[in-house]
């Protein structure tokens, strides 16, 4: 009777594993180990990392020595450390998209208050820009802006923009600073100190 007991119990066991563990002891195919790496090669193309990491993962567990699985994980981990590094400003714009707009030769700062109103359009009031110009003057706020685009981020608008008028936006915590694009630009407040020094020097 134990014994009859005994075996029943060790059927039972038998069973359970099969049932927790069914596909533990068959190890994939060459086959599906290459659809599990183009799915994750297809799914890193379009961004998409969380398939992608887990179909390496997939590729990296049953072989272990996939060099190209590793290298695509590594650019994983560094892309999203990239976007968690990316301003929250930053990262509003670029989800904005502007249906379309047509400018021609508006200067730099109407440019920016055009771009401030339609940012709270169509972020339906939640998203509003503040731009600051370093240095303010004349030679930055009015330089020409010329555009006709349609169906990009505002992200985008400002980098055409930045390419046009050689200006480059850099995110702060509290602003988008306005500011030469090229090092050999110099503030007004430099500008002012060179001048002061070019005339001693003449007397």
């Amino acid at each position: 009777m134990k014994s009859r007991s005994l075996a029943l119990v060790l059927a039972g066991l038998c069973i359970l594993l099969a049932l927790v563990s069914p596909a533990s002891a068959v190890p994939p195919t060459r086959e599906e180990l290459t659809k599990a790496y183009n799915t994750a090669i297809a799914s890193f193309t379009k961004e998409d990392y969380a398939t992608a990491e887990r179909q390496f993962n997939f590729v990296l567990q049953h072989v272990p020595g996939h060099a190209l699985s590793r290298k695509y994980l590594v650019e994983i981990e560094a892309k999203r450390k990239a976007v968690a590094s990316i301003p929250a400003m930053e990262k509003e714009l670029a989800r904005i998209i502007v249906p379309e707009l047509k400018i021609e030769e508006v200067s730099l700062e109407d440019f920016l208050g055009l771009v401030v109103l339609k940012t709270k359009e169509l972020s339906g009031g939640k998203t509003v820009p503040n731009f600051v110009f370093r240095p303010s003057t004349p030679e930055m706020t009015e330089r020409l802006v010329s555009l006709t685009l349609s169906g990009v981020p505002v992200s985008e608008l400002l980098r055409h923009a930045g390419q046009i008028t050689d200006t480059k936006f850099t995110y702060d915590k509290y602003a988008i600073l306005v500011s030469p694009a090229r090092s050999s630009a110099v503030d007004a407040e430099t500008q002012a100190a060179l001048d002061a020094a070019a005339k001693t020097a003449g007397q």
